[in-house]
């Protein structure tokens, strides 16, 4: 929980930025979302906040699916991200294209400032966002 903490003490020097998974996908073939719904990936998201030795074996290189639905709107959200997600699994015997490609694809697609909203926190500001449906990161002033 210091971790926790310390991020909320220093907030003043970060940006976020939160990405709109909802919108993000939309100017994606619907051929290959579909194919892409099919996919997982492995992401070691724990890893970069925490203490790896505290984490327990089950929870390092969780397998997740690329694709997800949100629970009330039932929209498509795409789940990779240049932060967390190190490779694409089951992509199928004879497929002629690597995990790199397909993340360097998505992960450009997923930045594209069209879809982002970049945050310069201000004292007293609150942002609220929809986490089944956004992805975050932030760039840290030094």
């Amino acid at each position: 929980m210091q971790t926790q903490t310390y991020a909320y003490i220093h907030i003043h020097i970060h940006i976020h930025i939160i990405i709109n998974v909802h919108r993000k996908h939309s100017h994606i073939n619907p051929l290959c979302l579909a194919t892409y719904s099919y996919l997982k990936y492995r992401g070691d998201v724990l890893e970069s906040i925490h203490d790896p030795e505290a984490i327990s074996a089950l929870q390092r290189g969780a397998i997740h699916p690329l694709v997800s639905m949100h629970p009330v709107t039932g929209q498509l959200n795409l789940m990779a991200n240049n932060a967390h997600t190190l490779q694409v699994h089951d992509m199928g015997v004879g497929m002629d294209i690597r995990t790199e490609d397909i993340l360097a694809y998505l992960i450009a697609h997923i930045q594209n400032e069209e879809y982002v909203y970049v945050h310069r926190w201000q004292p007293f500001d609150l942002l609220i966002w929809d986490n089944r449906g956004m992805g975050m990161s932030m760039r840290i002033w030094v």
